[in-house]
């Protein structure tokens, strides 16, 4: 209750000065972290996925949770090589509320965007993978449990949005 009370004094509050500057601030510690094996098309895969909250920050010092920060890996099981993944789920949505919000997790390999995986935030583990080449591929993917833990992050405080600190301190948003 003193979550919900907090969320609509923060709402409130950030609707009263719609001209402050914001920034996002992803917390130290995922909330979740997943190990996961399946296909892609018929290549077997494992992967490792944390979760993280993400809260928007304002000049003024106000916070709110905005969304989940995807990050980790996967590898095709013959040949064992971490391609890295990331994605970012906005949970105010882009155009308005959705049945099942869509969720985009990038691939990167040596640094560089070669592939996602689409899917929405509430089935994250079934989806297409789609590559960046040429041609263009597009597999039906899909993960089981091997093992998955909640972690306990520290509640949101002052340090998440400290004063003294403004978006111009950013250099980079999740």
């Amino acid at each position: 209750m003193p979550r919900a009370i907090a969320l609509i004094t923060t709402v409130l509050a950030c609707t009263a000065n719609v001209h402050a500057k914001e920034w996002n601030v992803p917390l130290q510690t995922p909330s979740v972290e997943y190990e996961r094996e399946g296909t892609i098309g018929k290549l077997p895969i494992r992967m490792h996925l944390a979760v993280t909250d993400v809260y928007r920050c304002t000049d003024d010092h106000l916070q709110w949770l905005v969304g989940d920060r995807y990050s980790g890996w996967y590898a095709y099981t013959k040949i064992g090589e971490h391609l890295e993944l990331d994605g970012f789920y906005n949970s105010q949505g882009a155009g308005g509320a959705s049945e099942h919000p869509p969720l985009e997790i990038n691939e990167t390999v040596g640094g560089k965007h070669s592939g996602y995986f689409s899917t929405t935030q509430d089935n994250i583990f079934h989806g297409m993978w789609k590559n960046i080449g040429d041609p263009p591929k597009a597999l039906r993917y899909s993960l089981h449990v091997v093992s998955s833990r909640r972690l306990t992050p520290a509640e949101p405080d002052d340090s998440i949005c400290p004063k003294g600190r403004s978006a111009e301190d950013e250099t980079s948003q999740p």
